[in-house]
């Protein structure tokens, strides 16, 4: 009992360091290619990210009751140990990819306007489509990394049997879906977007953010769980 909770404990704390070391390069990843066109994120849709979805899930992380079975494989004890560097940059090499991709499939549509810097340095406008677009990519990117370092098996329960984390992430998932796809005047307004003025390719943006969760997932499933750290149901024992 004691060892399953302490396990537990050890990989939800590590969990919570790799979400939060990914969430802040993901974010610089985002900010990086915005400073190219001299712009950034608004106000707002930092504090979207920042607390809407960054918090509210932090603050439910660690909900996940421990593993009813023991693994003979202790999980790794050092924060910078090789599977945790390989899992946080293998993250961002992906994450980094859709952005970017995200980033010059806009630039390329006939529909695309570019960014203009305001006249007067008194104003402030850091409204650009390629913006809207990587801040709706981006937002799905956030919560695909909490489900993917919110591990279940083999030293806790399934992520379903974290009830106030699950609700957390069906309500920013089920906003940031809304967000994106079909976005109402007042949202538009708030977040400083400048739109995306056809249904087909805020759909196609949503694709894309499926695409990068599917690929985080696979990653971080079989190339880290399954080849690095060698957990799998024959190293279970029960207790």
């Amino acid at each position: 009992m004691v060892i399953r909770e302490g396990r537990a404990a050890l990989v939800t704390s590590f969990g919570v360091f790799k979400y939060m070391a990914g969430y802040s390069l993901t974010q610089f990843i985002t900010i990086m290619q915005l400073y190219w066109l001299n712009t950034n994120l608004t106000d707002f849709q930092f504090l979207y990210i920042d607390l809407g979805l960054i918090t509210l899930v932090a603050l439910t992380f660690g909900y996940t009751p421990a593993c009813e079975k023991l693994s003979k494989i202790p999980p790794p004890t050092r924060l910078l140990s090789w599977a945790s560097v390989c899992s946080v940059v293998g993250q961002l090499i992906i994450i980094s990819f859709f952005q970017v991709f995200t980033f010059i499939y806009t630039s390329l549509q006939p529909w695309f306007i570019p960014y203009a810097m305001p006249l007067s340095d008194d104003e402030e406008d850091r409204r650009s489509m390629q913006g809207t677009a990587i801040f709706c990519v981006s937002t799905f990117q956030y919560i695909t990394l909490a489900i993917i370092y919110s591990k279940g098996f083999p030293y806790r329960k399934p992520i379903f049997n974290n009830l106030p984390m699950c609700a957390s992430l069906v309500f920013v998932t089920a906003i940031s879906v809304w967000v994106t796809i079909y976005p109402p005047g007042f949202l538009i307004s708030w977040l400083e977007f400048d739109p995306i003025p056809y249904l087909e390719d805020r759909l196609f943006y949503f694709v894309i953010a499926l695409l990068s969760g599917l690929c985080s997932y696979l990653y971080e499933t079989f190339i880290i769980d399954h080849l690095i750290l060698g957990v799998g149901e024959s190293n279970l024992l029960t207790v």
